[in-house]
């Protein structure tokens, strides 16, 4: 995978049905997300699972994804 493809190539890609485009971008992002709310919150179980939900919302959200109204 091309891991210089820009956020709204990948999600694109991800709406199209390519799930290695949502892997590139949970790859992406993951741990990034994953220290900003073990920052708020200071408990590992919590951040892993909220950061979870952050992907799981991100799924939720492809279906409605339109890049000109949207940035990362």
């Amino acid at each position: 995978m091309d891991s210089k493809r820009s956020d709204e190539e990948l999600m694109e890609e991800f709406k199209a049905g390519n799930e290695k485009a949502f892997e590139e971008l949970y790859k992406r992002y993951y741990k990034y997300i994953y220290s900003l709310i073990m920052r708020l919150t200071s408990d590992n179980e919590l951040s892993e699972d909220l950061t979870d939900e952050a992907f799981l919302k991100l799924i939720q959200y492809e279906l409605s994804y339109k890049p000109s109204k949207s940035t990362f």
